[in-house]
């Protein structure tokens, strides 16, 4: 309500995604190569798929955080966004100051990627359509993928519906350091989701910090070093005429848009989002891996780029 929404570079009627609407905006629309955005529960990644970019949310702890102003401090992370996953390694590099690897020596290494259980997370006919196409694609290309249950992704989705979200209560507490929440000013849509966090009780909050930890576990050792490939997100953007009036619409809508993204953040996996069709809205896929496995996503992230190129 105060600046108007970033523009959609596919289709400026659509909602651009968020939170770092603008970086991704900046690419899409041909100002700028590359941005850099900050991903608590899926705000590079998810503007990147909504307008076929890429984006990526690194492990905790890659890249320096002084001076980021945090939403939730135990989620938050820089995120580089850019056209191509080469974009992408070269800002990770800057970022991290680790060297930038070379291409040939990074497509040439192993990997085999996990297709997780997605039953029952909503994702759309259409975005399931691509998705199968894709693998499709890779598989023909020689890219190794099996599909396994990997309990913690489902596990991390119903804790959520039962218990809440840490960000909420997260961003709660930041934000009401800088600004009395029952000002008319606070954008209502703002409002309304983070009075969301009230019920949370100080036993449930632990909880699942608890459980964040035994998850975190759980997918590393059961990953033992393969990767996950998964879509981005559920559904292709929502109009934003049909989420700019209705806080009801506006909620569903950015609920529905973070549930995939949400999971991997919570779970510390560092996640590479590129599109598989960069014309198409949502047409994206995420690469993850167990924390610190961040060289092992880029790596796999460039080879299945090219073959989808």
């Amino acid at each position: 309500p105060h600046y108007g929404n970033a523009p959609n570079g596919l289709d400026a009627a659509l909602i651009p995604g968020g939170s770092s609407s603008g970086s991704a905006a900046a690419i899409s629309n041909g100002i700028c190569d590359l941005a850099i955005g900050s991903d608590t529960s899926g705000s590079t990644r998810v503007p990147a798929a909504f307008q076929g970019i890429c984006g990526y949310r690194a492990t905790m702890g890659r890249y320096p955080m002084e001076g980021v102003v945090p939403l939730g401090a135990s989620l938050d992370v820089l995120g580089p966004m850019a056209r191509t996953v080469d974009g992408i390694c070269a800002l990770d590099a800057v970022m991290s100051g680790k060297t930038l690897p070379d291409n040939n020596a990074t497509e040439e290494r192993a990997f085999r990627l996990v297709v997780p259980d997605l039953e029952g997370l909503g994702i759309s006919a259409e975005i399931m359509e691509m998705f199968e196409h894709c693998i499709d694609t890779l598989v023909a290309a020689g890219i190794h993928i099996v599909r396994r249950d990997l309990r913690p992704i489902l596990k991390a989705h119903l804790l959520f519906s039962e218990h809440g979200t840490l960000v909420s209560v997260e961003a709660r507490e930041q934000i009401s350091q800088f600004v009395d929440l029952s000002k008319d000013q606070i954008d209502p849509q703002i409002k309304a989701r983070l009075e969301h966090a009230l019920p949370m009780t100080p036993k449930k909050l632990a909880y699942l910090r608890r459980q964040r930890a035994v998850l975190q576990s759980e997918v590393e050792a059961q990953l033992k070093g393969d990767l996950v490939l998964m879509p981005t997100v559920l559904d292709v953007p929502p109009l934003i005429s049909e989420v700019e009036e209705s806080i009801e619409a506006f909620q569903k809508a950015n609920a529905q848009a973070l549930r995939l993204t949400m999971i991997t953040a919570f779970l510390n996996m560092p996640s590479l989002t590129l599109p598989v069709d960069p014309g198409k809205p949502s047409h994206s896929i995420s690469i993850c891996g167990a924390a610190v496995h961040d060289e092992q996503v880029l790596a796999a992230g460039r080879a299945v780029e090219h073959v989808l190129r």
